[in-house]
């Protein structure tokens, strides 16, 4: 049995002996239902790795570390222990990189108290900055528990939240909300995260006052290049339902509903959204706009049209 069990553990040339052995060691507690002991053992053999700078192993064992954090979650029932491996799962997803996941993490959970709260929206903060590396509490400037310790209020905001409201801010019709809103950005997380924002921005004073429609495109060209899933996200957050009433479908809702269909037909776009772009082409209404009669000049009317194959 232990060596059909040991046949799991990835050895290699580049794994430390003794990572191996902690890899085993997590793998036979996994196997007796002692989560905690294979959370401690994987996450021993990922530190063995970081000595080792052998970042692959090291994002490996933190990723099934994650995995049976997940699983031991619903089983901690005191606070402590829920605060505990919270700020643990906070840890691992962003020294592997799992930015979104992180972001979907609350920092006010009813089990943490002031310190943890702060613990999270650190966590977060490194993970804007794409900060992956190790870091230690010190930083967060804490001080020692003490009884009135529960009771202080946190100074550090959920810069997650912040950001999710200053994107849909970047996108508005208003150049003055999206300066301040792209400025702001640019102090929580680095410029070239923020390019496709700034790109964006300048089309929409391109077209700032003039009516979207299919002889009058916004030029996605440059954009194209630059998009990511967290763009996509926002654009495909502002798609409206085809019986929508007209009232209620806004100047951003028009922009975002042109822009996915130009973005998902350009040339431009990169080779890994190809797909998605094939399967939300069909789910897509795209905003048709007729100008009336001859007589009738500037007015127009905004209709919902479900794109053609």
């Amino acid at each position: 049995m232990l060596r059909q069990l040991y046949a799991e553990a990835k050895g290699s040339e580049t794994l430390p002996e003794l990572a191996l052995t902690f890899e085993k060691y997590a793998l036979y507690l996994e196997r007796r239902k002692d989560l905690a002991g294979g959370i401690r053992n994987h996450l021993c053999a990922a530190w063995v790795c970081d000595d080792e700078e052998d970042k692959e192993n090291a994002a490996r064992f933190r990723g099934r570390c994650l995995g049976l954090v997940e699983r031991l979650l619903p089983r901690c029932l005191t606070k402590g222990k829920r605060r505990k491996y919270l700020l643990l799962k906070a840890d691992l997803l962003r020294r592997i990189g799992n930015i979104e996941g992180l972001r979907g993490m609350c920092a006010d959970d009813r089990s943490f108290d002031y310190a943890a709260r702060e613990m999270m929206a650190y966590q977060k903060e490194l993970a804007e900055r794409r900060d992956t590396d190790a870091h230690s509490q010190d930083e967060t400037d804490l001080v020692e528990y003490d009884d009135f310790f529960e009771k202080k209020t946190g100074t550090r905001e959920d810069c997650s939240v912040r950001i999710r409201d200053l994107l849909r801010q970047a996108f508005s019709t208003y150049a003055a909300v999206r300066k301040k809103a792209l400025a702001e950005l640019d102090e929580l997380r680095p410029r070239k995260l923020n390019e496709p924002y700034y790109k964006l921005s300048e089309i929409i004073s391109n077209h700032s006052g003039s009516a979207v429609y299919y002889g009058n495109p916004l030029g996605v060209d440059e954009l194209a290049p630059l998009i990511n899933g967290e763009l996509l996200e926002l654009l495909e957050s502002f798609v409206v339902a085809p019986d929508t009433c007209r009232e209620k479908v806004t100047e951003e809702n028009i922009l975002a509903m042109t822009l996915l269909h130009e973005l998902y037909q350009s040339t431009y776009l990169p080779d890994g959204y190809r797909k998605r772009a094939e399967a939300q082409q069909r789910r897509l209404y795209l905003m048709h706009i007729d100008h009336g009669d001859e007589e009738d000049h500037g007015d127009h009317y905004r209709t919902l049209i479900q794109p053609e194959d």
